[in-house]
């Protein structure tokens, strides 16, 4: 290639990655997340069909690293090529995937969308690897191709399920710790519990609270700090969730 057209390259490369007119800067002179944007500058310049990318963000803080998760998705769209994107992050892997596949021990356990993923995780390993989450255990009591009835440790619980269950069958629920419920009265409908405020963990924008409800069961509730600031430990509150929003893992 001429000089020419290698100059061309090089400063469309910056402009994708916002690097214009740092082009004569030495590597220590930039940040880093600056320098993260050269390394991916240096693999688009050959205008890859696939980039594969292996943990990149991992030495970088909590701040620069979701810019640059930003960052990265901007430029995938810009190009529309594929990125593959190694992480053991999983909350990064939600954040900026398309599809994910979740692998285990080198074997791949499910394929999906980021969505399918965390609502419909086809393991226990897959519900517990993705985000954070509640297993009841419990054994079938009653089942419709739509709705299973569970007794777990006495607790009678409804699930939304894809299909009938055979009485007596063992399985567990996943339930998304924001899915779980805090009622300021009584409640309604199914999956209604009266529970006991263990613990309750400031965490920012959301309090953390650890829930005990009857049978020994302990669950963890994702609650809107200013709806929270009053689940004061001991407290009796009354809990529940949808039974959609709890999820059948058979295996």
């Amino acid at each position: 290639l001429s000089g020419k057209v290698i100059r061309e390259k090089v400063f469309h490369a910056l402009d994708m990655v916002r690097l214009e007119g740092l082009e004569n800067r030495y590597p220590k002179k930039l940040s880093g997340g600056q320098q993260q944007r050269v390394a991916l500058a240096r693999a688009l310049i050959l205008e890859p069909a696939v980039v594969l990318f292996d943990e990149p963000l991992g030495a970088l803080d909590l701040k620069l690293r979701r810019e640059m998760q930003i960052e990265l998705k901007r430029i995938q769209r810009r190009l529309g090529i594929t990125f593959i994107y190694v992480t053991h992050d999983q909350q990064e892997a939600l954040n900026m995937c398309d599809r994910i596949a979740v692998m285990n021990d080198c074997v791949i356990e499910q394929i999906g969308t980021t969505v399918q993923i965390y609502e419909q995780p086809c393991n226990r390993f897959v519900a517990d690897f993705i985000g954070d989450t509640n297993f009841l255990e419990g054994y079938v009591l009653d089942s419709t191709p739509h709705l299973t009835t569970v007794d777990c440790s006495g607790l009678t619980c409804i699930v939304g399920a894809d299909t009938a269950l055979q009485p007596g069958e063992m399985i567990a629920m996943s339930i998304r710790p924001e899915r779980i419920r805090i009622y300021p009265g009584k409640g309604m409908g199914p999956n209604v519990y009266k529970a006991r405020v263990a613990d309750n963990i400031y965490a920012g924008a959301s309090r953390r609270c650890i829930l005990e409800l009857p049978g020994d069961i302990r669950i963890k509730a994702d609650v809107d700090a200013r709806m929270a600031s009053d689940l004061i430990i001991d407290r009796r509150v009354t809990v529940g969730w949808a039974p959609e929003d709890a999820y059948v893992i058979t295996r």
